[in-house]
């Protein structure tokens, strides 16, 4: 059996405001391990962080895997990272995280965060409008009809282990759209962008 690799990190998690959470079974707006084979090389990945110094926290390498990671388990493999962050103050955003990828932005949410898997879609596609026409300066009425209509927005399985593990993204593809936010002029860089909205 052959495929190819893909390598990226399953779990990307700061530490949440108050108490502790197993970085196993975590998910919430601080991360946790959700297996998004998008937080990878050249994303960017944009998450909340609660606390001075953010905490970083990342791990569960895979070498590949496939959408749902249905049985539980990927290619399971060591990984050597290396990552840049910056913290922008007062900055809160929803659901569990966000990407931008040189190609497309990706809302993700998940089932343990926003408490079914309906409430994680819905909530993809509500993050990813508020994206849209607050950073991106798109009509909300546009975004909407682009949700409904546009053949290149996707939704990502990427975690689907028991309903309880669900983990979907909403991805916009960059391509097509007269864009004029810098913000995306910035896809050839790698790092990870930290939000904290308490600085």
């Amino acid at each position: 059996m052959t495929f190819l690799l893909h390598p990226f990190l399953g779990t990307i998690v700061t530490a949440p405001e108050r108490g502790v959470e197993n970085t196993l079974v975590s998910q919430g707006p601080w991360g946790g391990n959700i297996d998004v084979r998008d937080v990878c090389k050249g994303s960017k990945v944009i998450m909340n962080t609660y606390h001075d110094g953010g905490l970083l926290f990342f791990g569960d390498g895979h070498g590949s895997q496939g959408d749902s990671e249905y049985t539980g388990l990927a290619d399971e493999s060591a990984v050597d990272t290396i990552a840049k962050c910056d913290i922008i103050p007062q900055k809160t955003i929803p659901g569990v995280l966000r990407i931008e990828k040189p190609e497309s932005i990706i809302q993700v949410d998940s089932a343990k965060n926003a408490g079914s898997m309906d409430r994680a879609l819905n909530g993809a596609f509500i993050g990813m409008m508020q994206w849209l026409t607050e950073e991106y300066g798109m009509d909300s009425k546009e975004a909407y009809l682009h949700f409904t209509a546009n053949s290149e927005i996707r939704i990502n399985t990427y975690q689907f282990v028991g309903p309880s593990m669900y983990v979907v993204g909403v991805e916009f593809p960059k391509i097509g759209w007269d864009h004029t936010n810098e913000y995306f002029e910035e896809g050839e860089m790698c790092f990870w962008k930290c939000f904290s909205p308490f600085e």
